[in-house]
């Protein structure tokens, strides 16, 4: 992300010594009044810059809405990388604050529809820390990050579109508590790891599709106060808590720690604490210290477990050696809420991540399908659908299409199929931890099969019903592979994140695109058997401990796929419903001593590209006499052709007229108890 500034005008004295602080106070305040619409805030403003001084970086002062007075500072983008607009508004000449206290006050405008984002840079030059990220999204929620998106500290309901509001930020660095109130209601306090505040970075930026950032600033009204006026002599800060995860299943493990400061004027050499959760609770006293004024250490607690419901963490500071107690007591709590996920039995979630190479914020899917997978283990079933271009190199236009029915734009998420959680990959913890706990219908299991002799392939999906159930029933098969490199340059990674100090898996310190020789995906989806919708299987009706089983197929697999990093993936759908439990297990390798593969080339379509009015066969081989079927669908599994052929035995070549519109169609051929699924394109 960029940074954006301020504008600041009419202030109180400015020095320009970063030091300043001992004993000053500072204020500034920019209404606009003084300006005219269409100027271009930093050539009119002796405080308020761009981004790096970048004079592309401008933004216009403008007379659409105004707060008070007539004038105001606008910032809008339709990129999805944001901007070009990049406005900065220093609070302190630029400086690095990292005691005392500050207050940020300002009003906002955001258009129903329309996105908006700000952010805290903590040192003076560009892009060197975030310790704080607010993103208003057209969606109706407002979410704060802390330290460059390292966790989530603000996610709730907004509402406040079409009207000017207020927003207010209280920044006590002594203590390091951020308040966050909108028309004087706090959404919450907090803190940050990374002490210190320098200016404010205005950045028309969108998170969600179709990426249009839209907002007003008015009335900025900044104030400095100097550092720790209380003169303490004993008094230690405990800021935020520091843990692996927010959300976690019940049974996981993680280290806890917590970073102290030293706010008064004696050197600390013990202190003592206090850590508890739930019906935990123990005291732990940190010894042999030498923690001066101003420094701050990182001390760790004890190994948390998580039990079976949401807990909140508490830390507190309670006394110094020889039991002389803190002077100041306010700062010596902190509380850090962790999500507990009890997850159902035989349970697994979905997630289907729509990426492209050409996507420069897609990498974050990447990192965080990758953090589920850590997390999260088996109980992750995650697959990245390639698209978005035609020249899309991993690209599947079949899913590619289907997926495209769910998502406004990428990279985005689709869990479980749910419409209703169609979601950033920022939000995918979460969501995974929602879905993880609903009861399946069904458990369900996949074997994969990989002839290494005739690169052929059969999966097996099953599922057992664990209640009464009306169809129809549907499963669906899905091949996966990992560690996929390309070979040429459309391999390479369009890479927003590069050069910016933000955390974001690596990508941050790898260029801009990153080179196809170095670039790996994982989770790529490489083939879909039959519809993307699933094959139909079973009665109407089925009773609990019934099973429904299919077996697909997929021949002539190309040698550049590496057998040894395919997975198959199986899901089950039932009636319309999203996709109700689904597994992934790596592929197993055999050879012709150990065939479970149909005979090759035993079921051929000839020609499988075909125009309006023409027609293409089904040449089907057969040593045994078998019962053969056909079913023709459209991509979404829609039967537009049945036939029983009853018992065939030998060579035949079935007929199939071309369907009357353009398209990806499938056929399903069933002979005796083997499937096939052929692909027909009709241009």
């Amino acid at each position: 992300m960029k940074a954006i500034r301020l504008l600041l005008m009419s202030f109180a004295t400015i020095l320009c010594s970063s030091n300043a602080l001992q004993g000053q106070f500072y204020t500034y305040f920019e209404d606009f009044e003084s300006y005219k619409a269409g100027d271009k805030v930093s050539e009119v403003s002796n405080v308020i810059r761009t981004w790096n001084n970048d004079p592309k970086a401008d933004a216009y002062i403008s007379d659409e809405q105004a707060h008070s007075g007539s004038l105001s500072l606008k910032l809008e983008s339709t990129a999805q990388e944001g901007g070009p607009s990049d406005i900065i508004v220093p609070l302190l000449k630029g400086a690095r604050i990292y005691q005392g206290r500050v207050e940020v006050r300002f009003w906002m405008y955001i258009p129903k529809g329309k996105a908006a984002y700000y952010n805290f840079q903590g040192l003076p030059n560009d892009g060197e820390k975030f310790p704080l990220e607010a993103y208003y999204r057209e969606d109706s929620t407002v979410v704060v990050f802390n330290d460059q998106g390292r966790a989530v500290i603000v996610d709730t309901s907004f509402d406040l579109y079409d009207q000017w509001f207020e927003v207010f930020w209280s920044i006590d660095l002594d203590g390091n508590f951020w308040r966050l109130h909108h028309n004087g209601t706090e959404l919450g306090f907090f803190g940050t790891e990374f002490v210190g505040v320098a200016s404010m970075d205005l950045y028309p930026v969108d998170q969600i599709a179709p990426y249009h950032s839209l907002f007003y600033i008015d009335d900025i009204d900044v104030k400095v106060f100097p550092f720790n006026p209380k003169n303490l002599m004993l008094d230690a800060a405990a800021l935020p808590i520091i843990l692996e995860n927010d959300v976690v299943l019940t049974g996981m493990e993680q280290n806890l720690s917590v970073p102290i400061r030293n706010v008064g004027s004696f050197v600390l050499f013990e202190i003592k604490t206090r850590w508890s959760w739930n019906n935990f609770d123990t005291i732990i006293v940190y010894e042999d210290l030498f923690l001066k004024t101003k420094e701050t250490d990182t001390f760790p607690g004890p190994r948390y477990v998580a039990g079976t419901e949401d807990d909140i963490i508490r830390f507190e500071i309670l006394g110094f050696k020889g039991g002389k107690a803190d002077e100041d007591s306010s700062n010596n709590v902190r509380l850090h809420p962790i999500q507990v996920a009890q997850p159902a039995q035989d349970k697994a979630v979905f997630i289907e991540e729509a990426t492209g190479t050409w996507c420069g914020w897609c990498p974050r899917g990447a990192v965080y399908m990758e953090r589920l997978r850590e997390l999260f283990g088996e109980r992750f079933v995650g697959v990245a659908v390639h698209g978005g271009r035609k020249w899309e190199p991993m690209r599947i236009p079949e899913y590619d299409a289907f997926i495209n029915d769910y998502i406004d734009g990428y990279p985005s998420m689709v869990v479980n199929r749910k419409s209703s959680l169609v979601i950033d990959p920022l939000q995918s913890i979460s969501a995974f931890a929602l879905e993880v706990q609903e009861e399946p219908k069904a458990k369900i299991d996949v074997e994969g099969i990989f002839n290494a002799d005739d690169r052929s392939m059969v999966v097996n999906v099953e599922a057992v019903l664990k209640e009464n159930l009306r169809g129809p029933f549907y499963l669906g098969a899905i091949l996966v592979e990992d560690s996929v490199r390309g070979n040429d340059e459309r391999y390479s990674q369009a890479n927003y994140y590069s050069g910016r100090n933000v955390q974001m898996g690596g990508y941050e310190k790898l260029p801009d695109p990153v080179p196809y020789q170095i670039m790996v995906y994982n989770d790529v989806a490489r083939s879909v058997f039959g519809s993307v919708d699933g094959v139909r299987v079973g009665a109407r009706r089925m009773q609990k401990g019934d099973t429904l089983r299919h077996t697909f197929t997929l021949e002539d697999i190309p040698e550049e796929w590496d057998e040894k990093q395919l997975s198959a993936v199986g899901y089950l759908r039932i009636k319309t419903s999203p996709v109700e439990n689904a597994i992934r297990k790596p592929v197993r390798i055999v050879t012709s001593t150990a065939r479970r593969i149909p005979k090759k080339r035993s079921v051929q379509l000839l020609p499988n590209t075909i125009s309006a009015g023409q027609t293409a066969y089904l040449r089907i081989q057969s040593e045994s006499s078998n019962e053969v079927q056909l079913r023709l669908t459209d991509i979404h599994g829609k039967t537009l052709r049945y036939r029983n052929y009853g018992t065939l035995h030998g060579s035949w070549e079935l007929p199939i007229p071309a369907p009357p519109r353009s398209g990806v169609y499938l056929i399903e051929v069933r002979v005796g108890s083997e499937h096939y699924t052929k692909k027909l394109v009709v241009q």
